[in-house]
């Protein structure tokens, strides 16, 4: 996946929506005019969603949130282990705590079921 279709997914996760805003017709440019924005799941949201592969602040409560079932913890930290056994060569429960953001938010979309290859 590129970064965008992991972010688009995973702000989809967490609850943001796209919204497409469209514009009146542009005499000048003669041209209709339109863009995209994301809105957040509440008003204390923000105005953009949270760099997710960058912040381990963000990718945690992000796994906290989705990941919160027992089935979805498990499958997190398998995806995890063999995430981190391909760039380690070495992968234990204890090793994962060592997981980089974006690891993370790979293993977040793996395990939910977004991933896509």
């Amino acid at each position: 996946m590129t970064d965008q279709d992991q972010i688009a997914a995973l702000n989809e996760l967490a609850g943001w929506r796209l919204e497409k805003h469209h514009n009146q017709w542009d005499v000048e440019a003669m041209e209709s005019r339109s863009w995209e924005s994301w809105i957040g799941p509440d008003k204390d949201s923000g105005d953009e969603p949270p760099d997710w592969l960058k912040s381990r602040d963000a990718s945690v409560e992000l796994r906290l949130k989705v990941c919160a079932g027992k089935t979805e913890r498990v499958l997190w930290l398998n995806h995890a282990r063999v995430i981190l056994h391909s760039r380690t060569k070495h992968a234990s429960d204890f090793d994962v705590a060592g997981i980089t953001p974006r690891e993370d938010c790979e293993a977040i979309l793996r395990a939910t079921g977004k991933w896509k290859d």
